[in-house]
């Protein structure tokens, strides 16, 4: 059975999708709702608003807390790097970068 958080954070997002028409946030919607091992999202709030972005950052958030997915979030958004465990930069094809955050910030505190 799944957490009740997680339906709520997904049908938040599939709200969202019906409501505005965009097939941006439908995308991870239905990756989610799969239940995969291993989520790679790619400039998961690239065409968003700020408010539908964190939306979908909360989506992706909640289903690596609470069904434990590893998830990689690949994005050229440097706030989004404050909700990772890990960040890992990379510049010229090259790794630059690779820290740990000591805690994780909520999606909802981000600002960009």
């Amino acid at each position: 059975m799944l957490p009740k958080t997680f339906v709520a954070t997904v049908l938040r997002v599939e709200q969202v999708t019906k409501t505005y028409r965009m097939g941006e946030v439908s995308v991870p919607a239905r990756a989610i709702a799969k239940r995969p091992d291993v989520l790679l999202c790619d400039e998961p709030t690239g065409a968003l608003d700020v408010e539908t972005g964190k939306l979908v950052l909360s989506a992706i958030e909640c289903v690596n807390r609470e069904l434990g997915t590893t998830t990689a979030v690949i994005t050229h958004n440097a706030a989004i790097a404050a909700m990772a465990d890990r960040v890992l930069q990379l510049a010229d094809g090259k790794l630059v970068i690779d820290k740990r955050n000591p805690a994780r910030a909520a999606p909802e505190t981000l600002v960009w």
